[in-house]
């Protein structure tokens, strides 16, 4: 009779493991179906009689961070778990609830960060500054999150998770090191683009650009770039430090700073013309930069025939000697 009832146990425990083995699988075919949540309702209507038997199984999987509870309003939700989520799970086993939520509120933040005043609004320390403190020290501790400072206010300490590069708009962009604007490093690309713009490069960098190949010969060559061609050409010789992340809008500051110095100037190619920022059809601008001309000095008097002419005081409009009629000058204004 013993060994029967222990026999019923048995078998009742493998039937509910069963069972609990298979909510889950259709739990998660049905979060698979709902990437963004599925709501008390879904489950609900999924589950019907059997919602409180899948109870205990979502708790299991909450233990074990597969699955996620959500909130989007008052309205709970559950989403599976990313693999990265589950990563991020198994770097916060051992801490506190605080640190926990601390952390959460730093990765809502992404690589903008978070301000340590908001920070403690958001969890609710403001009050105990001690173990606000002490929290984020055991998190940086831990290599969960890292403290960085913003170009715009260098007083103003910011948190973000650990493994995130800050946003351009907190590092400054490239033209900014150590959250110091780098004019050395503006000189050195204004340099370079405005010789390649003149075709002015020492012979032995023409011989490196030759070594590229001939799509890099023929932009040098072609005395004109794009901020995209800028991009090109600068990225085709080691002239700044290789950690420096440039795009076509941080060569196109340089190019329009050459062309405030007045040696360049830009042409949109969609309406011919200069300044414009949208052609005829509203299209947004292409801006291609050519270097400014040389400029040699006029004398408009001596260097015209009129000034070196010796009968220059008989010259009248309507005279036998007139402008209408001097052979020399129609020779010089056909010459330029």
């Amino acid at each position: 009779m013993h060994s029967l009832l222990i026999s019923k146990k048995k078998a009742l425990s493998i039937q509910l493991f069963l069972m609990s083995d298979s909510l889950s699988v259709r739990l998660v075919e049905l979060l698979r179906k709902h990437p963004s949540g599925a709501s008390n309702k879904d489950l609900q209507d999924e589950f019907g009689d059997e919602f409180a038997a899948l109870l205990p199984v979502m708790q299991s999987m909450l233990n074990e961070g597969r699955l996620e509870a959500l909130k989007k309003g008052d309205k709970p939700l559950y989403r599976m778990t990313t693999e990265k989520d589950l990563a991020d799970y198994n770097k916060l086993r051992g801490l506190e609830d605080y640190e926990v939520l601390v952390f959460q509120e730093i990765k809502k933040a992404g690589n903008t960060g978070v301000w340590t005043r908001d920070l403690k609004y958001k969890t609710g320390l403001q009050q105990n500054k001690t173990k606000f403190s002490k929290i984020l020290k055991n998190l940086e501790r831990k290599r969960l999150i890292k403290s960085c400072r913003t170009i715009a206010a260098k007083n103003k300490k910011i948190y973000m998770l650990f493994d995130l590069e800050p946003a351009r708009e907190l590092r400054g962009g490239a033209w900014y090191t150590d959250n110091e604007f780098d004019q050395a490093m503006i000189s050195t690309v204004s340099n370079f683009l405005l010789k390649w713009l003149n075709r002015a490069m020492p012979a032995q960098v023409v011989s490196m650009l030759e070594d590229k190949g001939p799509k890099i010969t023929e932009l040098y060559e072609s005395g004109k770039l794009t901020a995209e061609d800028a991009l090109t050409a600068v990225s085709s010789i080691d002239i700044i430090k290789t950690d420096v992340e440039l795009a076509p809008d941080d060569l196109a500051q340089i190019l329009d700073l050459l062309c405030y110095d007045g040696t360049v100037y830009k042409v949109d190619e969609n309406k011919k013309d200069t300044f414009g920022y949208e052609d005829e059809e509203g299209g947004m601008a292409k801006f291609v930069y050519r270097p400014m001309p040389t400029r040699t000095h006029f004398n408009s008097f001596t260097d015209t025939p009129c000034g070196l002419c010796p009968v220059f005081d008989q010259c009248t409009p309507e005279g036998t000697i007139s402008p209408a009629k001097c052979v020399y000058l129609k020779q010089w204004l056909s010459a330029r």
